[in-house]
């Protein structure tokens, strides 16, 4: 998974988003159903491995105050987040012959078929574990055979962004690092819509508070206290 430096230089720099391949997902059950007519494992992998050769997701998640995404996903609170308007379309020239958006529905019980053409879209794309229900995830499902140029085995692939899409960016408390180079793509003719916030630890319960940092501000020290922890990527 690209970290946040790369994150930084592609989506906002560039105005590209990076949708990644099954294979390369930290859950191993992720797009990976139990096809009944396999009894082993391997053939029943590479099966799979070829019917999904050609696909490739964007996560999102509606919870942007989560403990555990900001440890896991933003490297610790040192990263950022970027909120999209759910109004917008987020990649500039979706692929025309797969394209799913939906949100991710969770259960104990993992997608399951005769055959792989026997189990629904919704079951195969969009169900997860019931562990994983703290992500409230929403899922964007494309195809790469659209993309121009050949298709490689890079487990990342860029796709075009509408910059417009990019409603908000919520830095965490340990990202001072970032600061720089963000306010200066953030004050850009092209993000002049886009609120900054930083996510601050409450100082009584177990929460993340979302600040604002208003604009006609960005010239002065930042009114929350952030500290200075550059992420290892």
């Amino acid at each position: 998974m690209p970290g946040p430096r790369a994150r930084l230089r592609a989506i906002l720099e560039h105005g590209s988003i990076f949708l990644t391949r099954p294979r390369a997902f930290n859950d191993p059950f992720d797009l990976n159903p139990y096809i009944t007519k396999f009894d082993d494992a391997m053939e029943m992998g590479a099966h799979l491995d070829h019917k999904m050769k050609d696909i490739v997701v964007l996560s999102l998640a509606e919870n942007c105050d989560s403990l555990l995404m900001w440890a896991h996903y933003a490297v610790r609170h040192t990263g950022f987040l970027i909120g999209f308007d759910a109004s917008q379309s987020i990649l500039d020239r979706p692929t025309p012959i797969f394209h799913h958006f939906d949100a991710v529905s969770y259960c104990h019980h993992r997608a399951t078929g005769g055959r792989f053409t026997h189990i629904p879209d919704n079951e195969i794309y969009f169900r997860k574990s019931s562990e994983w229900a703290y992500e409230r995830e929403w899922r964007l499902v494309e195809s790469i055979m659209a993309i121009d140029g050949d298709v490689d085995p890079r487990a990342n692939w860029p796709f075009p962004l509408v910059t417009q899409s990019i409603k908000a960016v919520v830095v965490g408390h340990r990202g001072a690092w970032v600061l720089p180079k963000l306010l200066a793509l953030l004050k850009e003719d092209r993000y002049a819509h886009v609120t900054l916030q930083f996510a601050i630890p409450d100082l009584r319960t177990f929460r993340l508070n979302l600040h604002d940092w208003p604009r006609d501000q960005w010239n002065e020290k930042p009114p929350y206290p952030l500290e200075m922890v550059v992420p290892q990527e």
